[in-house]
């Protein structure tokens, strides 16, 4: 249960920017708006309790049901979760690479020393 982002940087994340658009928005004058508005800070400590809450949930759920997995089931999320970026059909499309059965049709533009394509 690989995550793209970890809890402890995904949570503090998304409450700064609650928090950063709740400053932009609210009009308080000199005063930060959770200083002058009271409700403001309420809803900031519910929301993030709210965020812990629902990491904690959703890491449980993860672990239970990860424990339900048959040995199979495991082996191929490993293997799904193992997969790194340099694989992905994207990164070949943004960097067009070749696979290396492929490697003869990449040609080099030089062939001052009389080798090409790293043959000589």
């Amino acid at each position: 249960m690989k995550k793209l982002i970890p809890s402890y940087i995904r949570v503090p994340l998304i409450f700064a920017v609650v928090m950063a658009g709740m400053e932009y928005f609210i009009d308080s004058g000199d005063k930060p708006a959770f200083i002058e508005y009271p409700m403001v800070a309420l809803f900031l400590g519910v929301f993030l309790f709210l965020l812990i809450a629902i990491e904690i949930v959703v890491s449980a759920v993860d672990k239970v049901t990860y424990h339900l997995l048959t040995d199979e089931q495991k082996k191929q999320l490993e293997e799904a979760q193992s997969v790194s970026i340099a694989d992905s059909k994207l990164m070949k499309m943004l960097t067009r690479s070749k696979d290396i059965d492929q490697e003869e049709d990449v040609m080099l533009d030089h062939d001052y020393d009389g080798s090409r394509n790293g043959t000589k």
